[in-house]
């Protein structure tokens, strides 16, 4: 598989989790539109996040061998870390399988 088709692969993934997380959400209220709209934008950042490290020449070669392998990729855009005398981390993220 080569770089471009395993990106066009992870994207599509992406995508099609977005639109089964927001399928499930519309269906159950409308006011559930606040929390659509932070999915829609959990997995936009996922999505630009794994590009970015996709592109990265350094990067590039040893992170399609890892998904190639793998029986998921789980993509955290954001994780947020803190610490005095005890430390604490965390964060949201995206998991295809």
């Amino acid at each position: 598989m080569g770089n471009a088709t395993w990106c066009r692969w992870f994207l599509r993934a992406l995508h099609t989790a977005a639109y089964l997380l927001a399928i499930t959400a519309l269906g159950v209220q409308p006011a559930m539109a606040g929390v659509i709209r932070e999915a829609w934008q959990l997995v936009d950042e996922a999505r630009m996040t794994f590009e970015r490290v996709a592109e990265d020449p350094n990067m590039g070669a040893a992170l399609q061998a890892l998904v190639q392998r793998a029986k998921g990729v789980l993509v955290f855009p954001q994780v947020l870390r803190g610490a005095f005398v005890v430390g604490a981390a965390g964060g949201s993220g995206v998991f295809l399988a």
